[in-house]
């Protein structure tokens, strides 16, 4: 049999909590999902399941995590700003990398905005030196 990856089971049990409709029900269920973990030996995923779990109930409430790398420190409002522009309602984590030199890399679920000036650079860098080729 094919293992469960900490995903699906995340995905599952947001499925399955998702469906039911009193505390009660999902309080059950909770239960039963955590067992089967305990019977699977999987105790040790339940951090990663967590955050699966939690991850599909932010996005179901519109919010959605990315994370915005700048070489400097941003102000609060920018990064809110950011995240509004793309559609979230979450503050988006920042991540600090000076070797980027300026700009800024947003990364989101299934996306990669790279407006950062150390990209700009390099992609200059293969054009010249295709120029240069040629």
């Amino acid at each position: 049999m094919k293992k469960i990856s900490p995903r699906q089971y995340g995905n599952l049990l947001f499925e399955l909590c998702r469906q039911l409709k009193t505390q009660e029900e999902i309080d059950r269920a909770v239960a039963i999902f955590l067992h089967r973990i305990k019977t699977d030996h999987r105790l040790g995923d339940l951090p990663k399941i967590a955050a699966k779990f939690e991850e599909q109930q932010m996005e179901r409430q519109g919010f959605q995590a990315m994370t915005v790398t700048s070489a400097r420190v941003l102000h609060k409002p920018l990064l809110k700003s950011i995240a509004k522009v793309l559609g979230s309602q979450a503050t988006p984590n920042e991540k600090i990398d000076a070797e980027i030199i300026g700009g800024v890399i947003i990364e989101s679920k299934n996306t990669i905005f790279d407006a950062s000036i150390k990209s700009k650079l390099t992609a200059l860098q293969h054009s010249l030196i295709n120029v240069q080729s040629e």
